[in-house]
């Protein structure tokens, strides 16, 4: 297995249920997983309320002009 590791109990043990979660990742690069059910306000690293709306346009660095 090169991409995924297996942690816990071997694939079909007796007692061992797989659990899918799902987390949020902000435009800021940060991931977390929700404490509550509902939509987050903020990302919980740079306080961004658009932490879920992707980036209409970005600053071009001068090394690439």
């Amino acid at each position: 297995m090169a991409g995924k590791q297996s942690i816990g109990p071997p694939k079909g043990a007796l007692g061992s249920v797989e659990i899918v979660v799902l987390g949020c990742r902000c435009r800021c690069g940060h991931e977390w997983i929700a404490r509550e059910r509902e939509r987050p306000r903020v990302c919980p690293k740079c306080k961004s309320p658009n932490w879920d709306k992707p980036k209409k346009w970005e600053w071009k660095s001068s090394a690439e002009s």
